[in-house]
């Protein structure tokens, strides 16, 4: 009968811890950030940024958020070397960036667009857009549409370890792509 309610007890115990494991929120995932943080943040201790401009209507945004921003390997490494921001280029309100002022322009496209957006982008109001920016939060470098982890990585890689600074992409793309 002890060994009964030992049993009962042990596996109720492992139960729970078992629920309490699966029930977290995932630990790899992206600190995501909002923009005005990102700058206060880069203030004390500059890094590179990764902007992921997105629209809330954009399928393939939410399919990249579900599944390249969710590897584990790429969570790591732009927790570890980028601050990252979810920027949505329908925001309404006005950010101020690089001594710029940046405002919604409903005029633009079906929906309007943020300017930022398409300063981020190169003026292409392409979803989703991964724009990188360097420590200094100059030459923003987008690629437009939906990525994959292993290219993402790829690509981080080149701004991350500082290729960019002494290899052009053409170059370290021919070299290191499999």
């Amino acid at each position: 009968m002890k060994r009964g309610i030992l049993l009962l007890f042990l596996l109720f115990t492992f139960s729970q811890a078992f629920y309490s494991f699966i029930s977290q929120p995932p630990v790899n995932s992206i600190n995501w950030i909002s923009f005005e943080e990102m700058l206060k943040l880069n203030e004390k201790e500059p890094r590179k940024v990764i902007v992921n401009i997105t629209t809330e209507w954009c399928v393939g945004c939410r399919k990249m958020e579900a599944t390249t921003y969710r590897d584990y390997k790429l969570v790591k490494y732009i927790n570890d070397k980028f601050y990252a921001v979810q920027f949505d280029a329908e925001f309404k309100g006005d950010l101020r960036f690089n001594g710029e002022d940046f405002k919604f322009n409903p005029h633009l496209g079906k929906r309007g667009v943020h300017n930022l957006a398409l300063y981020l982008s190169n003026g292409k109001s392409v979803y989703p857009t991964t724009s990188i920016l360097d420590e200094t939060l100059e030459s923003p470098q987008p690629i437009s549409g939906f990525l994959e982890a292993d290219d993402l990585e790829f690509i981080l890689n080149y701004f991350g370890e500082n290729h960019y600074k002494s290899i052009e992409w053409s170059v370290y793309n021919e070299l290191y792509s499999n």
